[in-house]
């Protein structure tokens, strides 16, 4: 029977439980709609734990996170996971939605998940000749396929139809491409009494400079409710010749950082910086590079995380007296070295001095420091670019 263990590393919510307390029956309604939905144009092979579309490979599974009485109706939030032999981690997205009885709102959840995001994989995998978006990294030139049907979806009214998010940022979208076959961004904007809200993300990341170029869409609307979003979810893929580089899995990358942070806490002085080392060496089965890519970037994510530092898109890795630039995104290893320290964060209770220890084997330490001197509070600090020395010898993945 087809099933996903890896962990759901796309997410950047620090929610690193996804099981669920709640009865399978309403799984099974939740599988009995995805089905409904699309068995008139796609071959499903149906189990337990998840449906499998035979055409292209792809396997849904979900579960039911949460049922609430809400008054009148009831609301639920489901998490799917789509995998498929080409993506490097599962994609994972919460549907959240409501309905008059708790089966209508997981069966909402469901049906809305089918148009949003299972509808554009599918368009993806299906553009033979149609749009893709070009990307050059690492010497390696790529092209990707973009979800040809990619509806928006949206609640409340305003004066025209939604238009296609993704035009906004589309010409921008390749320079945070990296290494990986597959790539997805959700795009979501609201307004809410006045106030908007745009938000981009590629693989669970929120990217502000992506979000900025949507911010002129939602200025622009006429709404007429005092609540209005939309929202729509666009899949990139590479199906050319695979990499024959071998790439460690996203769960070990993860596991390690857990086990880097607490290697991390206890130093002191040179000499306990050095057995931390060894003992990451050691534990990461002698990965000499992913060792040294852990014990670089730890430090500077878990300050951003801990201290809850904002920051921008972008990066410059300074190499010997050079500096490269480069989108966060790019770099394969960083989304999944961040979500094992949110993860950590959210299992642990740690002290001031214990953080402290690790903060102070960051660049940023004298940054905050300076910034708080002239007056300034953690939230208005905003790194708008991390800079990381790494080896000379540093090999982009």
């Amino acid at each position: 029977m087809p099933q996903d263990n890896r962990v759901p590393s796309a997410r950047y919510d620090g929610r690193p439980d996804t099981r669920s307390e709640l009865g399978d029956e309403f799984t099974q309604a939740a599988y009995d709609m995805i089905e409904m939905c699309i068995k008139d144009e796609l071959r499903v092979s149906r189990y337990d734990n998840c449906i499998v579309i035979d055409e292209q490979g792809l396997t849904v599974s979900c579960t039911v996170q949460s049922i609430k009485n809400e008054d009148k109706y009831y609301s639920a939030e489901l998490m799917f996971l789509i995998s498929h032999k080409l993506f490097d981690e599962p994609v994972c997205e919460f549907t959240r939605y409501t309905g008059d009885s708790a089966e209508e709102a997981v069966t909402n959840c469901a049906s809305l998940f089918v148009f949003t995001v299972f509808t554009s994989i599918v368009s993806a995998f299906d553009n033979e000749d149609g749009e893709h978006i070009l990307s050059d990294f690492g010497g390696r030139e790529r092209s990707f396929a973009v979800s040809e049907d990619r509806p928006v979806f949206n609640i409340g009214e305003r004066g025209e139809e939604p238009a296609d998010m993704f035009s906004y940022v589309k010409r921008y979208v390749h320079n945070y491409l990296g290494s990986k076959n597959a790539y997805w961004l959700e795009l979501y904007v609201y307004s809410l009494e006045g106030r908007s809200h745009s938000e981009v993300r590629l693989n669970g990341a929120l990217l502000s400079g992506l979000s900025d170029r949507l911010r002129g869409y939602i200025d622009a609307m006429k709404i007429e409710d005092d609540f209005y979003s939309e929202r729509q979810f666009v899949m990139l893929l590479d199906r050319s010749s695979p990499d024959d580089r071998k790439y460690t899995a996203a769960e070990t990358v993860i596991s390690l950082t857990k086990c880097a942070v607490d290697l991390l806490l206890s130093v002191t002085d040179r000499e306990s910086d050095r057995i931390a080392y060894d003992r990451l060496v050691r534990v990461s089965g002698k990965q000499i590079r992913l060792a040294n890519e852990i014990r670089v970037l730890v430090p500077e994510l878990f300050t951003c995380e801990y201290l809850h530092i904002k920051r921008g898109d972008d990066i410059k890795l300074r190499m010997g007296n050079g500096f490269v630039p480069f989108k966060r995104t790019q770099l394969r290893n960083l989304g999944y070295i961040e979500q094992g320290i949110i993860q950590y964060l959210a299992e642990n209770r740690l002290s001031r001095k214990q953080a402290w220890n690790i903060i102070r084997l960051s660049s940023l330490d004298e940054v905050i420091k300076e910034s708080i001197r002239n007056g300034m509070t953690l939230d208005e600090i905003t790194l708008t670019e991390l800079v990381l020395g790494v080896p000379d010898d540093y090999e982009l993945l």
